[in-house]
């Protein structure tokens, strides 16, 4: 507290999407709806093995799976 944000610090991207008590906003879901998408879509085209995508790909869509209240994996 009391100390100048500092805008290189990967904290600041905590909140990207709001928080669930509503603070600093409330939680977007068109934002993190849209974000899963870019994310999807790189992941997609990246050259990484293919395990690797398939977990990264895996972890993407529970989280979208778990913003609707859904408390499963795949």
């Amino acid at each position: 507290y009391g100390v100048e944000i500092d805008w290189r610090d990967p904290v600041k991207f905590t909140f990207a999407h709001g928080g669930k008590d509503g603070v600093p906003y409330p939680v977007s879901r068109k934002r993190m709806e849209e974000s899963i998408k870019f994310l999807t879509s790189i992941l997609e085209s990246a050259e990484i093995e293919r395990e690797e995508k398939l977990k990264a790909l895996r972890r993407l869509y529970n989280l979208e799976k778990n913003s609707y209240g859904e408390d499963q994996d795949i």
